[in-house]
């Protein structure tokens, strides 16, 4: 007798979803750090809810754009950067806090102090990373004393016994690719951001640890306008990302051959998570349960025909997660 054999896949429909910070789309730095470090991954680092930072009596309840109000820090793990935001109450770099970090106020030039554009001169904002927290700084960023915004850099800090903050020729070897800081400019961007990418290559760096740092905000010629810097090095918990889910395995059918005693089936199994083992159940007349085929990934069985010839067969694959494939049901007729 000729027996029509066929076999199909039950129609399955699969929705992964990404967990949030496996994957993080491209910060976008606008030099605005309450506006673009608000991801759930954002780790803030506050350095106090008021500001502290001192100026002469002419100045009433000006505050100072050295005043930092807190540290943001976002990292994607798998585009191995660090993004990294220093909120400012003001404008950063405008010391004298008159809506300008590009000009000197009347009230501190009557002090003979001045408020240089761009970061210049004195100016200076830098934080420090101590990636393995061994209590040795390994990393230097910022903008250096004695220069401008366009020398803002990051850099492994090898030689930390100078000053801090740095000038310019104790920052070392400038790491590649790190690109402008963006901010410190208007009420627009007033806020100091910066990202460092592949930073999973600086010296001791440990996402599993998190780091400490530092940080310093301030002038040497704003006569009387005082300076922010943390009273101590600050530690940083990074979250740890979530895996990525395992894609389901995936179990197919090489071959079926009819004999006159059985039905014998073989087939191959593959998935992410391995194969813990193939399993099938069959209708012959009633369902039975799951039992185990032959193998794994590659796999064979065979059931006896007795006195029946139309027969349905369920197979499925289980990964060591104990994840199963997609059932695949084959059906045998006269």
């Amino acid at each position: 007798m000729t027996k029509s054999i066929k076999w199909h896949t039950a129609a399955l429909s699969t929705l992964f979803l990404m967990v949030a910070g496996s994957a993080l789309p491209g910060l976008s730095l606008t030099g605005n750090v309450e506006t673009d470090f608000v991801s759930p991954e954002a780790v803030i680092v506050t350095d106090g809810s008021d500001p502290d930072v001192g100026l002469p009596g002419q100045f009433g309840s000006i505050t100072s754009g050295w005043d930092i109000k807190d540290f943001r820090f976002v990292y994607d793990a798998e585009e191995d950067v660090l993004y990294v935001g220093i909120n400012f109450f003001g404008i950063a770099g405008d010391a004298d806090g008159d809506g300008n970090p590009s000009g000197t106020s009347a009230q501190l030039s009557t002090l003979g102090g001045t408020d240089v554009a761009d970061l210049g001169a004195s100016e200076a904002i830098q934080i420090n990373f101590d990636w393995n927290r061994d209590g040795a700084f390994d990393t230097i960023a910022g903008v250096p004393t004695n220069a401008n915004r366009s020398a803002f850099s990051v850099a492994p800090y090898w030689s930390f016994a100078g000053e801090f903050p740095a000038e310019s020729d104790l920052f070392g070897i400038p790491k590649m690719e790190v690109g402008q800081f963006v901010g410190a400019l208007n009420a627009a961007a007033p806020d100091f951001e910066f990202r460092i990418p592949d930073v999973s290559t600086m010296p001791g760096f440990d996402a599993a640890g998190g780091f400490t740092f530092r940080a310093f905000a301030g002038s040497f010629q704003d006569d009387g306008i005082g300076e922010d810097h943390t009273e101590q090095p600050l530690h940083v918990n990074l979250p740890t990302p979530a895996p990525e889910p395992v894609a389901p395995p995936l179990v197919s059918l090489t071959e079926l051959i009819v004999s006159r005693s059985y039905f014998n089936f073989w087939g191959t199994a593959a998935g992410e998570g391995g194969i813990a083992r193939v399993e099938y159940k069959t209708d012959q007349r009633h369902w039975t349960k799951f039992v185990s085929a032959s193998g794994t990934t590659s796999w064979k069985f065979k059931i006896r025909r007795d006195s029946y010839h139309s027969l349905r067969v369920v197979i499925r694959a289980i990964n060591n997660e104990g994840d199963p494939s997609p059932e695949m049901v084959i059906e045998v007729q006269p």
